[in-house]
């Protein structure tokens, strides 16, 4: 899928300033590790399905808390995507991303290797932050260009 993105970066506490990125992008694979499932097929048949990935709070105790709902993922298994050592160093959240980039090279159908790994640019990754209707800033690793 080739297209442009228009980017909003956040530039100061709840200021944001629109950026178009007029490079060419070329989206060659997608991942997935949502509420609603792990990996693309999963969490397209829980979207088109109605499904929602709201739930009972579960990873901490909600006593104190009014609120007992929100979208945790389930069902993740780090050690999938990963060696067992490395899940077990790392936060969960990064553990995600690390999961979404295999995915997404993996349904890429790319074989990066020493004969061809200088021709991939960059990686872009989103996600959804806390601050409600807002997008937290894609980020590209430029390999030092």
């Amino acid at each position: 899928m080739f297209g442009q993105f228009l980017l909003s970066v956040r530039i100061g506490i709840g200021a944001y300033k629109e950026v178009l990125l007029e490079r060419r992008v070329v989206v060659t694979g997608i991942g997935l590790v949502t509420p609603l499932g792990i990996g693309v097929e999963e969490t397209w048949s829980a979207l088109i399905a109605g499904k929602s990935g709201v739930g009972e709070i579960t990873r901490f105790d909600t006593t104190d808390y009014a609120t007992k709902i929100a979208a945790e993922v389930k069902g993740f298994n780090a050690e999938d995507f990963m060696p067992k050592k490395d899940a077990k160093r790392m936060e969960t959240f990064i553990a995600y991303a690390v999961a979404a980039t295999r995915m997404a090279i993996d349904d890429s159908g790319l074989k990066i290797d020493s004969s061809n790994g200088h021709r991939v640019d960059g990686l872009l990754v989103g996600g959804a932050s806390l601050e409600a209707g807002s997008f937290l800033p894609i980020v590209k690793y430029d390999k030092g260009k």
